[in-house]
Formats: structure tokens, sequence, C-alpha cells
């Protein structure tokens, strides 16, 4: 924990704002860089990013995003720059809004959100799949650097497609989710953001899809886990024999669900573990969960509270007229709703985790070759230095450098990074100075599934963290990963950093109905492994006991 009264901290005052440049967090901001505002991007970056990652990133997701924003009319509104290998964005609006533009920009997007559900399944759905048994088979391809080389040219060229893709279900998505927000707001005074995730409860998505046949796994073949050693699993059903025999039927199920639905990444750096590349993770998981998950009586509880939502809004709303309007917004939602977890499961985890696949292929040739020291040293490459071993493999080294940038990632990960930088005014210069307490007792942030819980809490800054989750336990987090959900039937509680209304975090903790809260700053600093805690997601009040 960082105390930021105490740094030496360079600070220009003026007009109650500071510029904020810490020694211990040190980067290099042009003139123009430092009069803007710099917020660390922690809900996807919560630890620092591989070289290579971020290069990828900024070729594939960043000029998809650039694309879409071009087709909708939309004003690119913030910049990004990596420092110390986390992610940081700054508004950089530098005209004025051209009303024709935005009447431009909302037509498309209008035009697209009616549309979403067909477009989805008759044009980008249909893409993708194809695309990604496209990019499975040219990795197997691979057979020398070159040739890795191509493949990966290609692999991230129908990437930077997909993300286009992701851009244009997302932002009309979300458009749409603040504009019925909005609305809603507009007749009910006390109506909450708990209220309208409550109104999408029990809609099925990928992210559910996978959880409730993990759940089934448990309950059908609960004898089997126990019997398994984790140790050998790998090898186990890799093994030719195996794949011929089909007495044990969890085996075979379980390999059944890691081939098709074990694309999904365990992080946000392409480095990171993937579930068909290492089975072992779900199994883990698996084997730690309770029997006592009742999803009968979970799906029954989120009509329930749907229903109870809606008769509230429907109660208040002034007249017929509103209420047409109404029912017209959460119609076209409840159609869509489902893409938020579905687009995701295709693109950022799919598509992503096959890019990964090939990058780290490519790595174990070049380790063959001895130009690095493990296949997993291609990460700390940058995008320019791997193009250069196409023509010249035998003549270039890095080996110094990437040791030297491993050093560098572990010593800013083990550190917490300023959440603004830049220039600051009083409210996020007072926001920060929260880390100079050395203990608080209650902390206040958004409830994004109600109930209370009691437990202990556990820090959860990575999914390797995740092996100290016991049942009953509350997670405390910066923020989660799609490829954490099957981790919300373990504990009794959420507590993120980050998230929002349309965040992993908040729709697969409503339909467990677990106690969450979001938006609860520096909770991963100031709560402690095994701190008792009271969790009020009623209220949205955190409490620690003992």
């Amino acid at each position: 924990m960082y105390n930021y009264l105490k740094l030496k901290v360079p600070m220009n005052n003026s007009d109650n704002n500071y510029i904020f440049l810490p020694e211990w967090f040190p980067t290099k901001f042009s003139d123009s860089e430092k009069k803007l505002t710099w917020l660390w991007e922690s809900g996807h970056n919560p630890v620092p990013t591989t070289p290579l990652s971020t290069g990828i990133r900024n070729l594939t997701t960043s000029e998809g995003a650039n694309d879409a924003n071009k087709y909708l009319n939309r004003e690119q509104r913030s910049i990004s720059k990596v420092i110390n290998g986390y992610t940081y964005y700054a508004n950089n609006l530098t005209s004025a809004e051209n009303i024709d533009e935005e009447n431009i920009h909302n037509l498309k997007v209008n035009n697209l959100v009616n549309k979403l559900d067909e477009d989805w399944k008759t044009k980008y759905l249909p893409e993708i799949i194809n695309d990604l048994t496209e990019m499975k088979k040219n990795i197997d391809i691979i057979s020398d650097l070159k040739s890795g080389l191509n493949v990966l040219d290609y692999i991230m060229k129908l990437h930077k497609r997909h993300w286009y893709i992701h851009f244009l279900v997302v932002l009309p998505l979300h458009d749409s989710t603040d504009k019925f927000y909005k609305f809603l707001q507009n007749f009910i005074d006390d109506f909450k953001l708990s209220d309208l995730y409550n109104l999408f409860n029990g809609i099925d998505n990928k992210s559910i899809e996978i959880d409730k046949y993990l759940y089934e796994l448990v309950h059908k073949y609960k004898d089997d886990l126990d019997s398994i050693n984790t140790d050998d699993f790998f090898d186990l059903i890799n093994n030719t024999e195996f794949k011929s025999d089909n007495s044990n039927k969890f085996l075979q199920e379980f390999l059944e669900f890691i081939n098709f639905y074990g694309y999904r990444s365990v992080g946000f750096d392409l480095k990171d573990s993937i579930w068909i590349e290492d089975p072992q993770i779900v199994l883990n998981i698996l084997k730690r969960y309770p029997m006592s998950i009742n999803k009968s009586k979970s799906i029954e509880y989120s009509a329930e509270l749907r229903q109870q939502t809606l008769n509230m809004i429907l109660s208040k709303l002034p007249s017929d007229k509103e209420i047409g309007e109404f029912h017209e917004l959460y119609d076209l939602l409840k159609e869509i709703w489902y893409l938020k977890e579905d687009h995701s499961f295709y693109i950022d985890q799919s598509s992503s985790s096959v890019l990964s696949l090939a990058i780290k292929k490519i790595g174990k040739l070049m380790h063959e070759e001895a130009l690095i020291d493990k296949a997993e040293d291609i990460f700390f490459l940058k995008m320019n230095e791997l193009n250069l071993y196409r023509e010249e493999a035998g003549s270039i080294g890095f080996k110094n450098q990437i040791l030297l940038r491993k050093e560098e990632m572990n010593k800013f990960k083990n550190i917490t990074p300023p959440k603004y930088l830049g220039t600051i005014d009083a409210n996020q210069s007072e926001s920060m100075s929260m880390n100079t307490m050395e203990k608080i007792k209650i902390f206040k942030g958004v409830p994004a599934s109600l109930g209370k819980a009691i437990g202990p809490a556990k820090i959860i800054k990575s999914f390797e963290d995740s092996e100290k989750l016991k049942e009953g336990d509350i997670m405390v987090c910066i923020s989660t990963n799609p490829s954490w959900t099957p981790l919300f039937g373990i504990v009794s509680a959420i507590i993120s950093e980050t998230g929002g209304t349309l965040s992993h975090t908040a729709v697969v903790a409503r339909e467990y109905n677990i106690p969450t809260i979001l938006e609860v700053e520096n909770s991963t600093e100031l709560i402690s492994d095994n701190d008792l805690i009271e969790v009020d997601a009623d209220q949205g009040i955190i409490t620690i006991i003992s």
C-alpha cells in the first residue's frame, strides 16, 4: 500500500488543479499529455500487460474500435497510453459537438440496435464461427518460424475484424441501455442501478450456459471428481486409449466441454493460460464446487424479482404514453441482452484465445531454435522486434532485453498504480488520499446483486489467487474475467473495485443471487485476507467486523 501524502510528488497548484506524476511510477508525458487527466483502466488491466500483447491489442482491438467509431460517425472520445504495463485513458475531445454529426451517429446506432439480434444471428456469428475454424486450421499448418509469422498476420487480420464487430454490438447496446436507464430515472426518482439489473435477470447467455454445464457435471459425477488426481489429468484426457474407451462418462463429457467451451483465458493478457491448453484449471474449480447450489431455486428467484421490479415501474409511470415507450425500449433490450455475454464468448474470449495459441506455438519454435530462453519469452518482445525474425532469424538476439522487461513487469506487478495521473482536481486528489488511511471499517459502493452475506475476505487480483477461495468466502477483486464465473458458485459475496451496467460480474452474479457490490475504490488494498466482513448489497455497504 502506498501513502500518497508522504510521497515527494511534483505538483503545480493552479485553479485547484494539480499535476500528479509520482516518482515511484515513472512515465514520459508530453506537455500536452500532462494537461489531461489519465484514468487507470483497471477493469481490463488489473495487472501489467506484456509488450507483445500490448502491441497486438493496438493493432487489432484499438484499430477495430477506431473503424467502428468511424462507421458510427462517432468522434474518438479518449486516447490510451500504456504506462509501466498498465493502460490509462484520457478524455481528448478537442472540438465542439457537431449537431449534424451527432444526429448521424444516433441514426446509425438506432438502425443497428433495432436489427442487432438478426444481424448477430445471420451475419456476424456465422462469419466469426467460420473464421475461428480457419484460424485453428492455420495454426495446425505452422511448421517453421516464417510460416508461423505469416499465419499470425492472417489471424490478426481476422481478429481485428472481430473487434470491429465487437464494437458494432457493444456501442449500440450500451447506448440503448443508457437511454433506457435515463428514461426510467426521469419518472422514478429513486430508480437504482440494481433495479435496472433486476429487469434482465434470468436471460440465458453463453456465460450462464457454461456455468450450468459445469454445475450439471458436478452433480452427475461427484464421486468421479473426488477420485481424479489433477496431477496427471492432462495426460489422461490426451491418452489415445482413453479417447477410444467410453467407460468413464465424466471424462468423456468433460473433454467434449473443453473442446467447445475451452477457448477462455484466465486473464486479459494474451500470455495468460487458456482452458483448452490447461483443462486442470477447470477441474480444480469443479472439485471445489459446493453441492448446495440450487439452480432451480435461483431461476425461480430471478423470475420473481424481475416481475416485482416490473410491477413497481409500471405503477409509477404517469400515463399510457410512458408505459408504451417503456415497453418499446424494454422489449428491444430483452431481445438483445444476451449479446453482452455471447459476443464476449466468441470475440473477447474465443478469438483472443486462438490468437494466443498461435503466438505460443511460434514461441515454442523460437525456443527450439534457441532464439529465446523460454517459449513464453515471446510475449516480452515488441511487435517490430518479432517481425525482424521473419528474414533475420539467425542474426538477431533480444534475450538481455527480454530479461530486463520481465524484471520490470514483476516490479510493477507488485504495486498498486495510481488511479489518476496528469492533471487532477481536488476531488480526485481526495479520492487518492484514501490510501493514507491505515484501516477503515466501512466502504460504500454500487449494488449490483442484492442480498447480504458475512464471511472471510479473500483478495483476488489474478486467477492464480483464486486457489485460496473456499466455500463461503467473500471475493474482493479489482475486476473479474468471463472465465472466472465458475468461481461465483464457490463464494458467498463479491466486492469489485470496477464494474458497470453490463459488466460480467454484475450479469452473472445476479443469476447466482450472490450479493455483489461494484465500484468499491481501494478495497483490495484496504481489506486484507481473512478479514471478517459483512456485505450489505441492498444498501451497497461493506463493513469490516474483525
